[in-house]
């Protein structure tokens, strides 16, 4: 009887292959969930890093008009990449809806084209001479 027996369990032993070919399976699949997931976070990443590059060059952008006379009204130009982009400098006062005149604060924004434009940048600059 003991040689039955172990008969037995020498054929027990082990894992079947419709058990490999399970383990198998999901093992595939979680690493398709991985690489998915390292896939998304990858272009995450491009996008991130291409609106930081494109605020820091808004801004050096804004930061030169301050050695200018701000008139209000409209700039366009096309960032490094070849993207237009469109300055707009307003009248604080009119702006924010206040009564004052001849201030020298302007609201600068730096839209992102191609039409619909999108917001980049936006912050308040003194200069000017009132128009």
């Amino acid at each position: 009887m003991s040689g039955a027996a172990t008969a037995r369990e020498s054929a027990q032993s082990g894992f079947s292959l419709v058990e490999v070919l399970v383990a198998f399976a999901i093992t595939a699949l979680a690493m398709l969930a991985a690489f998915q997931a390292f896939g998304e976070s990858a272009g995450r990443l491009a996008r991130s890093t291409e609106a930081l590059r494109r605020t820091e060059e808004a801004a050096a952008l804004v930061a030169g008009l301050a050695a200018e006379p701000l008139a209000v009204g409209r700039r366009s130009g096309r960032f490094r990449d070849g993207t237009p982009y469109e300055i707009r400098i307003e009248d604080a006062a009119a702006a924010l809806g206040a009564g004052a005149t001849g201030t020298r604060l302007r609201v600068v924004g730096l839209w992102q084209g191609p039409a619909p434009f999108r917001l980049v940048l936006r912050t308040a600059l003194v200069g000017g001479s009132g128009g």
